[in-house]
């Protein structure tokens, strides 16, 4: 596997995979992610079909968390790019280069208490991945650790200083 094409967010269900019934606001949930030949696949299931896949091949991790509904679309508020828009945006870009600022960017959120680390995978070449959920959204961040030397943290602190400047200002002229 390579670990420089897993990069991906995977949001949870508004429904158990199992049994098809919505989730309600403050529901526990359990999650299983499985690794697949097209990558990770995340599947969400209520407690009552739960136990019925606990034994199901290729499980990687599983964690039990809480379903928080969506707010409504006229109460979201459009807000700045900060340090979670900036990961969310550079994931979805998928360029290589950002392997670095990717997992900065991930660490800085965990620090924060917006991501929760449910597990860490070494992968048979020795590189590892960190699967991080959000604490909030339950969306799930796979992010491949660049094994950062000590001697480039001063320039990777100012590449991350530099993005969060720049989406900052475009955001800035995109207000009127």
């Amino acid at each position: 596997m390579n670990a420089n094409s897993e990069w991906n967010i995977q949001s949870r269900a508004p429904a158990c995979q199992a049994c098809g019934e919505r989730f309600i606001d403050r529901q526990p949930c359990h999650t299983l992610l499985r690794f697949v030949d097209a990558g990770y696949q995340r599947t969400d299931l209520c407690e009552k079909c739960f136990p019925n896949h606990t034994t199901a091949d290729g499980i990687h991790s599983s964690w039990k968390g809480i379903y928080q509904a969506p707010p409504p679309p006229s109460q979201k508020t459009a807000r700045k790019e900060d340090v979670e828009t900036l990961l969310r945006r550079l994931v979805e870009e998928k360029d290589p280069a950002n392997i670095q600022i990717i997992f900065v960017l991930s660490v800085m959120l965990e620090r924060k208490r917006i991501l929760v680390e449910r597990a860490v995978h070494t992968e048979p070449d020795g590189s590892r991945q960190y699967v991080y959920e959000h604490r909030k959204s339950g969306d799930t961040f796979i992010v491949a650790d660049p094994e950062l030397q000590l001697d480039r943290i001063d320039g990777l602190e100012e590449q991350v200083a530099y993005q969060l400047a720049q989406t900052a200002r475009k955001e800035g002229q995109a207000e009127p």
